[in-house]
């Protein structure tokens, strides 16, 4: 079965769906999100020696690029079952990366998730759902040192297992929340096959076109 295909028609499906009846003027019921955020975790998947973009006047310093970190931007679709059950589709882009002056470097990934959440009470959702990050890439620039060794340009494909969130949301209205999260998830480079840890836990605001 190719996961990457199944996980794009499922979530397109569902993101195509909410935003027919939402034109269809049932906005109760369906609505639009998109979402900005942070994550934290995972192993340390390489740790770069950076020159400062200040040059000479600056530091070398380290930075590390995890698992299951990097910057998460996502747009998704939102239909209400009833008064205390929602179901979710989201397309997110998860980005993290190291900026120097002789060299750059990304890990970037796209998740697909399908999510259910219950209502607990006037402010919180808790839930979860399944996860499918698809295009993984590790994209090394030349001019990176490791261990006092210059680092060639190089680029590597990424493959990811279905992984478990679960969330958490507080609604601050009804337009804005703000996601808790934690994710069991597994990757491993293309050609290879040991898998590294990509868990993570993090936090995305999130607002709802409704």
């Amino acid at each position: 079965m190719n996961w990457n295909r199944l996980a794009c028609a499922l979530a397109l499906g569902a993101l195509a769906t909410a935003s027919a009846f939402a034109d269809e003027g049932s906005s109760k019921k369906f609505s639009l999100l998109a979402g900005v955020g942070y994550t934290w975790g995972g192993n340390t998947l390489v740790s770069i020696q950076l020159d400062p973009v200040s040059g000479s006047s600056g530091h070398t310093y380290y930075e590390d690029l995890s698992g299951g970190a990097g910057l998460d931007l996502r747009l998704g679709g939102q239909m209400l079952v009833n008064d205390r059950t929602r179901l979710q589709a989201m397309v997110a882009y998860h980005n993290d990366q190291a900026n120097g002056l002789h060299g750059y470097a990304s890990y970037r990934r796209v998740p697909v998730e399908l999510l259910g959440h219950y209502k607990v009470d006037e402010h919180w959702w808790l839930g979860g759902g399944l996860r499918k990050a698809m295009f993984g890439t590790f994209d090394r620039e030349a001019g990176f040192t490791s261990g006092g060794v210059t680092l060639p340009a190089q680029k590597w494909d990424i493959k990811f297992d279905a992984a478990l969130v679960l969330e958490a949301e507080y609604a601050m209205n009804d337009n804005w929340g703000l996601k808790m999260r934690a994710v069991r998830e597994r990757g491993r480079f293309d050609g290879d096959t040991q898998k590294f840890n990509a868990d993570h836990v993090g936090a995305i605001v999130t607002y709802y076109f409704n």
